[in-house]
């Protein structure tokens, strides 16, 4: 038969209903636990794979320095001041261990319309990468 209406709900409920025991191994903080510790689990493996990983491709050859600075020249400087310039920068690079690459703005073309001498900068650190 067929009834109309849904039946009712008691109204008093036991006051402590018992969980279903799926859910005791489901509660928020041993999924937390377990995200943590699987968050753990991959950093670590991350961070062996980081540490022993060979550098086949990353070999630099011998003699060649970590480091080099590249420098641009204005053609409109005093020659004092680019005298002093480069003696800094040398002085730097000998310390560190560094090299030097030092490249007049006038060196490169930058196109038809006169550029500003600030953009010979790419070319100079293109030159200087191919050496």
């Amino acid at each position: 038969m067929h009834f109309a209406y849904a039946p009712r709900k008691t109204s008093n409920p036991p006051p402590y209903a018992a969980r279903s025991p799926k859910s005791q191994y489901l509660r928020r903080s041993r999924l937390q636990l377990l995200g943590l510790v699987a968050a753990a689990a991959l950093f670590s493996i991350w961070l062996l794979s980081t540490l022993f990983r060979s550098s086949g491709a990353h070999k630099v050859p011998a003699g060649t320095p970590p480091v080099v600075l590249v420098t641009t020249i204005d053609r409109r400087a005093s020659p004092a001041s680019v005298a002093n310039i480069l003696d800094n920068r040398k002085d730097y690079a000998s310390r560190h261990g560094y090299a030097t690459f030092v490249a007049n703005t006038s060196d490169y073309d930058l196109g038809v319309p006169p550029a500003p001498d600030s953009w010979s900068k790419v070319p100079a650190m293109r030159h200087a990468m191919t050496l």
